[in-house]
């Protein structure tokens, strides 16, 4: 699901939901080839657990399988940033922030994108007093 609006006569993309069954990569795709062995074997432990297909960000989150945890990886054009928070809080926070595009800003290292999300979160305030 997506969402648009439009604020001061300008649209904007809103944001998006689409969360899946989190399940292991079936193959790697070719450009894990280059990565160091490291971040090869973090990749594999790692499933989708929402992307954007309507946007085309190239943002996912992704669950780390790993016994006795599951964190989650926000990852933005091949680059890794662990999240603070969990699967639960994951869920709950994107409903309360309507899934604004770069939400997850907040809850990780992903520097270039704060500015953005600053934005879509004064918006999103406007739209929904």
């Amino acid at each position: 699901m997506s969402w648009r609006y439009r604020l001061d006569g300008v649209e904007h993309n809103g944001g998006e939901f689409c969360w899946v069954t989190p399940a292991p990569p079936t193959r790697a795709p070719a450009w894990w080839d280059d990565l160091p062995a490291e971040l090869r074997n973090l990749q594999e432990r790692l499933c989708v657990l929402e992307y954007h297909p309507r946007a085309g960000d190239a943002v996912e989150v992704k669950l780390e399988l790993r016994a006795g945890s599951a964190p989650l990886w926000l990852e933005h054009r091949g680059e890794l940033f662990p999240m603070s928070i969990g699967v639960a809080e994951y869920f709950e926070r994107a409903i309360e922030m309507r899934g604004v595009f770069g939400w997850q800003a907040l809850y990780c290292d992903w520097k270039d994108h704060l500015h953005s999300t600053r934005e879509g979160l004064a918006d999103l305030r406007q739209l929904f007093p």
